[in-house]
């Protein structure tokens, strides 16, 4: 036997002669679907595409791979004007080093080169730096001899990861 939809049913139903606020008594009022929300943020645009930091991270020959760590959050407008956000969630990192310094923040991109290292890629739209926080991370990895930079374009990606290699 064949089961059918909501909207199967309430279209038989007006089909046969019943009115849509019968309908809607009887099989609860009609869903209209969401409007999608599209959110970008600043440094989508260097994210993203062919000439993106993702793109450059996934082409360069020393990254054996990286993650893209969404986090933080969005801004949209709601439906009376007041600000809504879309997501956000923490990561807690204690660090070793500096038991009392505890970081809810990590950069864009974490990845590991092929000598093993890891490294860090905070990607930032242009005229933007990087969080004290998201800073404090990035000493930490360049302490213990890891790449860690800012990228606002792919060009910027080999320049980082060219520079630290050097050192």
């Amino acid at each position: 036997m064949t089961r059918l939809t909501t909207a199967q049913v309430r279209a038989a139903m007006v089909a046969q002669g019943a009115s849509t606020a019968q309908a809607d008594a009887l099989l609860g009022a009609e869903r209209q679907p969401r409007a999608r929300r599209s959110y970008k943020s600043p440094e989508h645009d260097a994210m993203t595409g062919p000439k993106g930091i993702a793109h450059a991270l996934r082409i360069h020959p020393r990254v054996v791979f990286y993650a893209r760590i969404h986090g933080g959050g969005g801004m949209v407008e709601g439906k009376g004007g007041e600000p809504v956000r879309l997501h956000s969630y923490r990561i807690r990192i204690v660090r070793k080093y500096n038991p009392d310094v505890v970081s809810h923040t990590l950069t864009d991109y974490i990845g590991m080169l092929t000598d093993g290292r890891w490294f860090l890629c905070e990607a930032k739209a242009d005229g933007k730096d990087a969080t004290p926080a998201q800073s404090a991370m990035m000493r930490l990895v360049r302490r213990f001899g890891g790449p860690a930079f800012v990228a606002r374009c792919a060009e910027d990606v080999t320049r980082g990861l060219a520079e630290e290699m050097a050192l």
